[in-house]
């Protein structure tokens, strides 16, 4: 979403110094869908209390970004260091005693990030799954198994976590 930081008082006015043509569908002022709401009533409120909402949005914005880029470099670096094969190449093995000494935050977001680098994004994985699995590395209890999202599942294996295809999504993709 390329122009979320900008306004559309902005855009519409680049649009006509340009003197580029654009389309206006009638359901964007249908104020019954809350995003309209949102768009028609709710910010404009906030932009008559606080006239640098939108840059500070911008900045925020950012901001979250590099976090989450700092974030997600610190997950990979420790599959790398700690993964028996590193995503999208599964099955992926890791030792639980170095996950353990990660504070919980950290668990989770590699917990999510292992999760997309597998299968290209968090689509189907619920936090309630991720939570799941996270209760299950924690435990470490061998033989257990929770279902991770809709095509994988997380095993333990003797003082190791193990994420392979579950049985569902590798019938289904040899068919």
């Amino acid at each position: 979403r390329p122009l979320l930081d900008i306004c559309k008082k902005t855009i519409l006015a680049h649009l006509r110094r340009q003197r580029l043509p654009y389309r206006t569908d009638a359901s964007n002022y249908d104020l019954s869908y809350r995003r309209n709401w949102i768009r028609h009533v709710l910010i404009p409120r906030f932009t008559d209390k606080n006239p640098h909402l939108y840059k500070e949005f911008a900045a925020a914005r950012k901001k979250a970004l590099r976090t989450y880029e700092k974030h997600t470099q610190t997950a990979e670096d420790w599959l790398k260091k700690n993964g028996e094969h590193t995503p999208p190449k599964i099955p992926i093995a890791f030792s639980l005693a170095p996950f353990k000494k990660l504070s919980n935050d950290r668990q989770m977001f590699l917990l999510q990030h292992l999760y997309e680098k597998t299968y290209g994004s968090t689509v189907g994985l619920t936090t309630a799954q991720l939570e799941e699995v996270h209760r299950l590395l924690i435990a470490a209890k061998t033989g257990k198994q929770k279902k991770f999202g809709p095509h994988f599942t997380m095993w333990i294996k003797r003082g190791n976590a193990e994420l392979k295809p579950s049985e569902f999504s590798a019938q289904k993709s040899r068919k």
